[in-house]
């Protein structure tokens, strides 16, 4: 397992600011970057945490295998602005195994396996964004 990249190389800290100042032209977006922010790119599978513009750190992610889409039932990661509505495991142990967002009892090692386990932490997310990721058929929270 990964931890926190301590130094952020810059063009991946540009790039992430730069994802997120795109963003803010999409209709229902913040009108400016709040203070703390973090970024998801699926194209590099990261997760970079800004802090008044300033990428601080970063985290290998995953995101949808079938790519990004906010219609429900697509399996695809739903795009658009996020905010948290609930972090389950927030006191587990890193490795934690979860199932259907409860802990299983078991811990992961770092050892090879064929399933695909869902680790130590789970957010729930509400979508902000009407249309895109709020609303019938598309709701990220519903999902």
């Amino acid at each position: 397992m990964r931890a926190v990249t301590s130094s952020i190389d810059p063009i991946s800290a540009a790039r992430a600011l730069d994802l997120a100042r795109v963003s803010l032209s999409r209709p229902g977006a913040p009108t400016s970057l709040p203070q703390r922010l973090l970024v998801v790119d699926p194209e590099r599978q990261t997760a970079t945490w800004l802090e008044s513009g300033e990428a601080i750190a970063a985290w290998p992610v995953s995101t949808a295998r079938a790519g990004i889409a906010g219609e429900k039932g697509s399996y695809r990661t739903p795009p658009g602005w996020h905010r948290i509505h609930r972090r389950i495991g927030e006191d587990a142990d890193p490795g934690t195994v979860f199932a259907s967002r409860a802990p299983t009892g078991e811990k992961w090692c770092g050892e090879a396996r064929d399933d695909d386990l869902i680790l130590t932490r789970i957010l729930t997310l509400e979508g902000l964004e009407d249309g895109v990721n709020r609303g019938p058929g598309r709701d990220s929270l519903e999902r």
